[in-house]
């Protein structure tokens, strides 16, 4: 009979004891959507071959404007979740090669965009979101040793053209210097 009451008293509290857990256990997180965001389908009109009219500011402390030719080729990567572009020029006698990766972060509810090239050999990371029908990012950089904010603006979007603009802070965004514009037209 000891037995029987242990069992039936250690059986009550293991049910007492799930009841509680269960009534104090917060939902689990739910697994997010699989595959490419939606979001990635605005970018859809990049994919192909664009020539770029550049204007660089290389002196920021000057008003001379070097201009120079580039090529970026837009494509879809990883199953349609990344938009890459390749960037060809040429910057002061070199060949300049650069890298973007972007992709839409449905979690954060912003655009990561990830640039490496060969003349600076690191990585610089953007986000931001369309605003009034313009792409903004922002991220820091680091020029000639000092820690700097870029905003980079893509406007006048079309099917065929964009304009794009890189802006530099070094006063943590209260103002804007703008080093380098570009016009891209795309291919046929």
């Amino acid at each position: 009979m000891k037995k029987l009451s242990l069992l039936v008293v250690l059986l009550l509290s293991g049910i007492t004891f799930l009841a509680i857990a269960d009534d104090t256990k917060e939902e689990a997180q739910q697994m997010p959507p699989m595959g490419p965001p939606e979001q990635m389908k605005e970018s859809a009109y990049l994919v192909g071959t664009w020539d770029a009219d550049t204007k660089i500011l290389m002196d920021p402390s000057t008003d001379e404007w070097t201009d120079a030719k580039a090529v970026s080729v837009y494509e879809y990567v990883a199953g349609g979740a990344c938009m890459q572009m390749t960037y060809t020029s040429s910057m002061m006698g070199m060949e300049f090669h650069g890298v973007s990766m972007s992709v839409y972060d449905r979690e954060m509810g912003e655009w990561h965009d990830t640039w490496v090239d060969n003349m600076s050999g690191r990585i610089s990371n953007f986000t931001g979101n369309f605003i009034d029908g313009n792409m903004v990012m922002t991220g820091e950089d680091i020029m000639m040793g000092q820690k700097t904010l870029k905003r980079m603006t893509v406007s006048d979007i079309t099917d065929t053209t964009f304009n794009w603009k890189m802006e530099t802070s070094y006063d943590d965004g209260a103002t804007w210097s703008t080093g380098m514009t570009a016009s891209y037209t795309k291919r046929k």
